[in-house]
């Protein structure tokens, strides 16, 4: 059983890998269950490099991930 509960994706700033890519490549490697975690931790020294993540965007590429791989 495969199982990862610590992912991110292009939303986190250690991660430049898409929502749909990161999904597809996990049913590729038969894992189960994930959990995208994604940072937003809003401290000083991240916002001044990254900035704030586009929750938008972000919302978008969760319903669309939803709605490709559902449970």
């Amino acid at each position: 059983m495969n199982y990862d509960f610590h992912l991110h994706t292009e939303f986190s700033y250690d991660s430049f890998i898409k929502g749909r890519e990161l999904l597809t490549r996990a049913l590729e490697l038969n894992y189960e269950e994930l959990a995208i975690t994604e940072h937003l931790d809003l401290l000083p020294q991240e916002l001044s490099v990254w900035g704030l993540p586009s929750l938008t965007k972000y919302s978008a590429m969760s319903t669309l991930c939803k709605r490709n791989f559902p449970p």
